[in-house]
């Protein structure tokens, strides 16, 4: 074996004492950048908090300034970086979500989404020692809430609405009478109809199976997703859905999750489902004339799969 000289001993400490101040910048960079992940998930968890707090205050009736305060409030119950968090009115927007193009609008009116931005600056313990510009770094995190409805479900009634008949969600939060109150659905106006969903004939029979087991339904009904064309009958004279629907009532259950489609149809064909509503069926005129279904939309707040249009069923969620 080589034996290693005094002098190359010598070099090896040397390069030893040479390398140490790098070594020991990398370490406290190192140390520096976990702290900041860390606050970074910190502020994020005040964003999301803050947003969905003050879009829930919208859905409940407040007011810009009401959810601004609100969103305020929850955040100050978080903590960053080991002290109380706070987020400025400045760094609450509300205003409106645009589903389609996913952006949203500061200031818009009247408002449905809440976004966050808080921002926090954090003083580094060893990085500046490097110099000045490391000797803090701040950290900024977004984001968005709003009502989404839901992109998919299993409808308890074979019925449909068009959404031509729900006003912008964003314009009747919680304000009575807002959602729509129908009478002799399906309607001879194109914009409600029976439903048979996927099966090919939209017949009595082909409707009645997919009623509540309760109320004589045979089948199951199906997941329907946004974006599914679903067969449609408008007609008054369906008897025998009509029947369906009204012992469905008789026995006590008025309360449905239905599709709602696209009005561009004439609802005896077939049309695109845009999301779901929940309906509250009040009466069912079977037989005579006029005859129908007298029914009213509500707010259901549920949990699902978001991607559907805001027709009242679905809930406050992060957006982006």
């Amino acid at each position: 074996m080589r034996r290693v000289r005094k002098s190359e001993r010598g070099a090896i400490l040397a390069a030893a004492v040479l390398a140490m101040p790098a070594v020991l910048a990398l370490v406290a960079v190192g140390i520096d950048t976990g702290r900041i992940a860390f606050t970074a998930t910190e502020v994020q968890n005040v964003a999301d908090a803050a947003a969905t707090a003050g879009a829930q205050n919208l859905l409940e009736g407040g007011s810009a300034s009401t959810a601004r305060s609100q969103a305020q409030t929850v955040a100050a119950q978080n903590a960053v970086n080991g002290s109380g968090a706070t987020v400025s009115a400045a760094q609450i927007e509300v205003g409106q979500y645009n589903y389609t193009t996913h952006a949203f609008v500061n200031g818009a009116s009247p408002p449905s989404a809440v976004r966050a931005t808080p921002s926090v600056t954090v003083s580094n313990l060893f990085a500046g020692i490097l110099g000045s510009s490391f000797a803090s770094t701040t950290v900024t995190k977004t984001a968005t809430a709003g009502f989404s409805g839901l992109g998919q479900a299993a409808a308890t009634l074979p019925l449909a609405i068009g959404d031509c008949n729900f006003p912008a969600l964003s314009s009747c939060f919680q304000t009575a009478g807002c959602l729509p109150s129908l009478t002799q659905v399906p309607s001879t106006t194109d914009n409600t109809g029976f439903t048979s969903f996927f099966d090919g004939s939209t017949s009595g029979p082909s409707i009645t199976a997919y009623l509540p087991s309760a109320c004589g339904g045979t089948n199951t009904p199906p997941v329907v997703k946004v974006g599914d064309s679903i067969n449609l009958n408008n007609g008054q004279s369906n008897g025998q859905a009509l029947k369906g629907v009204q012992d469905c009532v008789q026995k006590g259950f008025n309360k449905f999750l239905i599709p709602i489609v696209s009005c561009s149809g004439n609802f005896n064909q077939s049309s695109t489902v845009t999301g779901f509503a929940t309906i509250i069926v009040d009466s069912v005129v079977a037989t005579g004339t006029p005859k129908g279904i007298n029914l009213h939309a509500i707010f259901n707040e549920v949990q699902g799969t978001p991607g559907g249009g805001a027709y009242g069923t679905g809930e406050m969620r992060l957006l982006n």
